[in-house]
C-alpha cells in the first residue's frame, strides 16, 4: 500500500486532480491490471486526507481519461494503465444541435472519435454563455486544464476563442499546439474550406443553366470573393440587394425562409440563387413550396452541403459538398506535425468542394406525396 497521499505533502493544485494523478501513476506501477476490479471510494479514502467527495472526483477523472471503464451494477474496471496524451476539442455549444446545425455536431463527433481511435484521451470543451474567460468567453475547465498542463494539444472548431487568444494573458503563458477548422481567428495552423472554388462551381453551373441574375444567401467571407470572380463571369449579373447575409438565430433554417419571402418580393428578381449553409436551405425550401414557384424553371437553386449530414430536402437540386472524414483527417494530421515540431509553423490544408448532381429520389418522393 503506498504512503497516504495528504494535503501538506502534494502540489497545491485542484484537489481532485491531485487524487486522479497518483491513482494513475499507481496503475503504472502495477498495482491494479487491466481488467481487475478497481476500488471503491469508500476502499480508497483511507489512503488520501480528502473528502469522500473529492475522492469519487478523481476516480471520474479516469473514468473520463479512459483508464477505467464503469459497469452497471458490477463495478468500475481498469481498462488502460499506460498514459495518453490528452487532446481538447473546443467549440461554441450554439453548433452542437444537430437539427439545427448537423455539419458542427457531425465534425464535432468525428473528430472526438478519430482522436479516441488515435489512442488519444480526447476532452471536449465548450464555449458557452455566462462568466466570461480571460474576459472574452466562459469556458469551463479550460483554464484549470492549460495551467495545470494537461492538455498536449487542441482542435478549435466552429469557435470564437481562436479570433481572441491573441489577447489572452493565459493562453499566451500557457499555449499549446493547436489547429483551427474553417478557420477560427488568425490561426498559423489551420484547415480551410476554398470558398472561392465553391462560388466558381456555383457559378458555373448557374451559366451551365443559361442564368444570368444571381442572387446569394452567405456570410461575410464570402462577399470579398464576388469581385475576384467576376472578371471569369463578366456576363453574371450580382446586385447589392440580391446578396443577404446568413444568420443563426433565430434558426439557420427560419433566416433562410425569411430570407427567400424578402428576396421574392422584390421588383426585379434574380433568376439563380446560391444558399451558403445547408439548413439554410432548407429554409428556402419551404419558402418556395409556399409560393408555388416552379423550380428550376423559375429559379435555379444550388448550395453548400456536408457530407454525413442527412440534411433532406423535398425538392431535387444540385448541391457542391465538402468531405467531413477529410476535414478530421487534415485536422488531425496537422495537429501531429505541429506537435512533433518537425514542420515550420505555418500549416495550413484547403478542402476542396466537390460539384453533386441533384437527387432525383428526392423529386419522386415529392411527387409521391
Amino acid at each position: 500500500m503506498p504512503a497516504r497521499a495528504g494535503k501538506a505533502a502534494m502540489p497545491p493544485y485542484q484537489r481532485h486532480q491531485l487524487v486522479s494523478s497518483d491513482l494513475i501513476r499507481r496503475l503504472q506501477r502495477g498495482e491494479w491490471k487491466i481488467g481487475e476490479k478497481f476500488p471503491t471510494v469508500d476502499g480508497l479514502l483511507p489512503d488520501y486526507e480528502f473528502s469522500r467527495g473529492t475522492v469519487f472526483k478523481g476516480i471520474q477523472q479516469l473514468v473520463d481519461e479512459g483508464y477505467l471503464a464503469v459497469r452497471k451494477s458490477v463495478g468500475t474496471f481498469v481498462v488502460r494503465t499506460e498514459s495518453r496524451k490528452n487532446i481538447g476539442l473546443l467549440m461554441n455549444d450554439a453548433y452542437l444541435r444537430p437539427q439545427q446545425t448537423p455539419f458542427p455536431y457531425v465534425l464535432g463527433q468525428k473528430i472526438m472519435t478519430s482522436l479516441e481511435e488515435g489512442g488519444f484521451c480526447a476532452t471536449r470543451y465548450l464555449e458557452l454563455p455566462g462568466q466570461e474567460f480571460e474576459g472574452l468567453l466562459n469556458i469551463e475547465h479550460f483554464a484549470s486544464d492549460l495551467q495545470n498542463r494537461r492538455l498536449s494539444g487542441i482542435v478549435m472548431a466552429n469557435c470564437n476563442f481562436g479570433f481572441l487568444m491573441k489577447r489572452s494573458q493565459l493562453w499566451q503563458k500557457y499555449a499549446v499546439p493547436y489547429v483551427t477548422v474553417n478557420p477560427c481567428g488568425e490561426s498559423s495552423c489551420c484547415v480551410a474550406y476554398d470558398y472561392a472554388e465553391l462560388l466558381r462551381l456555383a457559378f458555373q453551373y448557374f451559366s451551365s443553366q443559361g442564368r444570368r441574375k444571381i442572387a446569394l444567401f452567405c456570410g461575410d467571407s464570402f462577399v470579398p470573393l464576388l469581385d475576384e470572380l467576376r472578371s471569369s463571369f463578366p456576363h453574371l449579373e450580382f446586385r447589392p440587394e440580391w446578396i443577404f447575409p446568413l444568420s443563426l438565430k433565430p434558426s439557420p433554417e427560419e433566416n433562410g425562409f425569411h430570407l427567400m419571402s424578402r428576396l421574392w418580393m422584390q421588383e426585379d428578381k434574380p433568376d439563380a440563387l446560391f444558399v451558403a449553409d445547408d439548413i439554410a436551405m432548407k429554409g428556402v425550401v419551404q419558402a418556395v413550396l409556399r409560393m408555388n414557384l416552379v423550380i428550376p424553371r423559375e429559379l435555379s437553386l444550388i448550395h453548400a452541403a456536408n457530407s454525413d449530414t442527412n440534411v433532406f430536402y423535398p425538392l431535387a437540386m444540385p448541391r457542391i459538398e465538402y468531405d467531413t472524414n477529410q476535414t478530421v483527417q487534415e485536422a488531425i494530421g496537422l495537429l501531429l506535425r505541429s506537435m512533433s515540431r518537425t514542420e515550420p509553423e505555418n500549416l495550413k490544408k484547403m478542402i476542396v468542394p466537390v460539384f453533386r448532381e441533384a437527387d432525383n429520389e428526392a423529386l419522386e418522393l415529392k411527387i409521391a406525396l
